[in-house]
């Protein structure tokens, strides 16, 4: 799990602020020999957010042209206002005339936050959304717009933590034996 960090600064207040961007690394599996390059992935990477840096190996492989070839990986910024694409098609061109090929690469994302589609926020599912209010339609709904709730049980709860009876703990004390000079000095009151 990411931690995020900001510039402390006297001014600055102690909310929570919306996170409505991350930084993710994505791999982009099956990518065409005629987009491995730092401008064609840095295209692909348009598709799916900010693109930020390539890995290090993957970078060496565009300007080196060696490695592998079976995915690259990327680090890109992506937005909640957008759903995760786990698939991308681009159109190459054919060099012979006005003919193209359709290519379809499979996007991996090494983690995916938790989006709320309703917020457009990182932090939380759509489920656990606090703002969207879920309507339910189990009981009856009086003229006040309030919905009577049956058969629920109350639960005690014992509340703290359980504590068990302690055993009785003995202490063993040497008791020493009166020496010849205490004897005389109790005598002698």
């Amino acid at each position: 799990m990411p931690i995020f960090l900001n510039i402390w600064l006297p001014t600055s207040r102690l909310k929570k602020e919306d996170i409505k961007e991350v930084s993710v690394w994505i791999k982009i599996h099956d990518v065409p020999i005629a987009t491995y390059s730092d401008v064609g992935l840095s295209m692909l990477a348009t598709k799916l957010g900010n693109p930020k840096m390539l890995d290090t190996y993957t970078n060496s492989m565009c300007s080196d042209a060696w490695g592998r070839s079976s995915y690259a990986r990327m680090l890109v910024e992506v937005s909640a206002v957008h759903e995760f694409k786990n698939e991308l098609t681009i159109a190459i061109p054919s060099m012979d005339g006005d003919d193209y090929t359709k290519e379809t690469m499979r996007v991996e994302y090494e983690w995916r936050p938790p989006r709320c589609s309703h917020c457009c926020v990182f932090g939380h599912n759509s489920d656990m959304c606090p703002s969207h209010v879920v309507v339910s339609k189990a009981g009856k709904v009086d003229d006040q717009g309030f919905t009577e709730v049956k058969g629920k049980k109350k639960v005690a709860r014992r509340q703290g933590f359980s504590v068990q009876k302690q055993n009785t703990k003995f202490v063993y004390k040497p008791v020493s034996k009166p020496t010849d000079n205490m004897e005389k000095t109790e005598s002698a009151k």
